[in-house]
């Protein structure tokens, strides 16, 4: 009776089951956020079907170049001894291939020790569209902060891959980068001072390069106006978990800000 029962829903109705009498079910999450991803349907057709968002809670993304360590960077979040405790959810975009669907390498990447039931991780291929993340991304993120995750994380395919900006809906944007993609000189030509509200040098092993952190962080003091705020510049090592109480401590900062 309950697989016909869903049969004869429409997609609409059933997320809006799955959203209440049906919200304590273990596979509620995954089934609501899979109907979204597929079914495009936007933030106020739901919006009266959704709890009221906790005011400490954050949405997160982590974006960057490819094979700058994003995932290495969450997987260093989630096991962190000030965050284990928060219930956490992640969305996880990878490129699609060529012969359809995604390589989906951060389920592979991603290891956690966190206690069972704290944390729902999503693979996703970005579907051939022109931006990394679906049009209706507000509906899906109030959808994981309906289910009572304290902290969501969305992390990009890559800048330079498909998307040119990132939506407004983000309390916190993390961009992580590398500087084995060149010299000083490129990133002050890149774009990269304008993208991120922290920006995480990741490779940095034992303080190497440190001094073209120095020189980034002087060429983008130079370049802020009175009227713009400067990007957090901090650095470290995902491998050698170097730099990443730091970046624990901004969105600590943050979380204690909106309560």
């Amino acid at each position: 009776m309950e697989a016909k029962r869903y049969i004869n829903m429409t997609t609409f109705d059933e997320i809006v089951t799955l959203l209440g009498s049906e919200a304590d079910k273990p596979n509620s999450v995954s089934k609501v956020t899979t109907l979204l991803l597929d079914s495009g349907i936007e933030y106020e057709k739901i919006k009266s079907s959704l709890k009221k968002r906790t005011t400490n809670s954050l949405l997160i993304c982590l974006t960057g170049l490819p094979g700058a360590g994003k995932s290495s960077i969450l997987n260093c979040l989630l096991k962190h001894k000030d965050l284990i405790n928060f219930k956490a959810a992640v969305l996880a975009f990878d490129p699609s291939s060529k012969k359809g669907g995604a390589l989906l390498g951060d389920r592979i990447r991603l290891t956690s020790e966190r206690p069972e039931d704290s944390l729902f991780f999503r693979s996703v291929g970005h579907r051939g569209s022109l931006t990394t993340l679906p049009s209706n991304l507000d509906a899906i993120m109030a959808a994981l902060f309906h289910f009572g995750y304290d902290i969501v994380f969305v992390e990009t395919v890559g800048l330079g891959q498909t998307q040119d900006s990132l939506p407004e809906i983000f309390d916190l944007i993390v961009n992580v980068q590398t500087l084995t993609n060149g010299d000083e000189i490129q990133f002050a030509k890149s774009g990269l001072i304008e993208t991120g509200d922290v920006i995480f040098f990741n490779k940095i092993e034992n303080g190497q390069n440190l001094n073209l952190v120095n020189v980034f962080k002087q060429q983008q003091m130079a370049s802020i106006s009175d009227e713009s705020k400067p990007a957090k510049v901090l650095s470290g090592s995902a491998l050698q978990n170097q730099g990443i109480d730091d970046l624990v401590s901004e969105i600590m900062a943050l979380r204690n800000r909106v309560k």
